[in-house]
């Protein structure tokens, strides 16, 4: 899903950064329509690329050790938003591990997950346009429900 939803972002004005600290995955080729494409572990790019409330992070990332990275290196920051993909249970075993870690979970983003909004998409398009859809509306303070008569 990290190629439709980065051109989609594109197409919707963001600025598009892809990571990976794997270097085999992180580069142009499998990410030609990103703005930026950094392998490092999420730390290294937060210090890198900087946040601000204006940052939308996307984590597409199955793995607790870079998604744990990633979270500690977001602790204390104020950002716009903060989307994991995963089931309603991996809420529960990311903050197990915040807490053996000895993160004080308050200090941690929001975290949206499942990520998007649920409008049944199937495919990594319609996957991507959730996220987003789902993106514009924290950015816009919206629920991102449906429109009423």
């Amino acid at each position: 899903a990290a190629v439709p939803l980065v051109q989609l972002a594109k197409v919707l004005g963001f600025r598009t950064i892809v990571t990976d600290a794997r270097p085999a995955f992180a580069t142009r080729e499998k990410h030609p329509g990103a703005d930026q494409v950094i392998a490092a572990w999420p730390d290294e790019v937060i210090a890198q690329v900087g946040v601000d409330f204006r940052t939308y992070v996307v984590s597409l990332n199955h793995e607790p050790r870079f998604e744990d990275a990633l979270l500690h290196a977001l602790a204390d920051r104020e950002i716009g938003y903060f989307g994991a993909i995963g089931k309603p249970q991996r809420s529960a075993e990311r903050a197990e591990r915040a807490q053996a870690a000895g993160f004080d979970l308050a200090r941690l983003p929001k975290i949206y997950t499942p990520i998007g909004l649920d409008i049944g998409g199937k495919t990594p398009e319609e996957i991507a346009l959730s996220i987003l859809a789902q993106i514009v509306a924290v950015k816009n303070g919206r629920g991102g429900g449906m429109f009423s008569p």
